[in-house]
């Protein structure tokens, strides 16, 4: 009887231990998320124009990387997550997910449509001007170029 409440013991302890275990996997998931939505706008902080810019965060990136496209506007948007980025060679590319930011920093209203993708091959990207319509006036960015190695 004790070796079966010792054994009893010892499975309820290796139980809490995988529950302990699982549990800081999610927050690390769920931290990586959130440093992945963490983002230092690029736009004037004095400016008014709600005129939209796409950028990423660096201009070379090694195959395998993960990158993020940032759009980014200073005004809210009727996000409903079919927007798309085009580019001269999407085969480079492998999509792997979208979000959508709304934040308020100093004061200022932003919204942020970013686009995760990897890269698979070596080449230079050109991601085509993106079109975004706010307040039913059509808004485009330029084109933005970066590199993978």
């Amino acid at each position: 009887m004790k070796a079966l409440s010792i054994l009893l013991f010892f499975l309820m302890l290796m139980q809490f231990a995988f529950a302990q275990n699982d549990k800081q996997q999610k927050l690390n998931s769920y931290e990586k998320e959130r440093q992945e939505l963490k983002i230092n706008s690029k736009l004037d902080k004095n400016s008014t124009s709600i005129k939209p810019i796409i950028w990423v965060d660096k201009k070379t990136y090694q195959r395998n990387e993960t990158i993020r496209i940032v759009v980014e506007i200073h005004k809210e948007i009727n996000y409903d997550g079919s927007e798309k980025l085009t580019f001269n060679n999407n085969l480079k590319l492998q999509f792997i997910k979208k979000a959508y930011s709304h934040q308020f920093n100093n004061g200022k209203e932003s919204s942020y449509i970013i686009f995760f993708y990897k890269a698979i091959k070596t080449g230079k990207i050109k991601v085509k001007p993106f079109k975004v319509l706010i307040d039913g006036k059509l808004y485009i960015t330029k084109k933005i170029k970066f590199k993978i190695v």
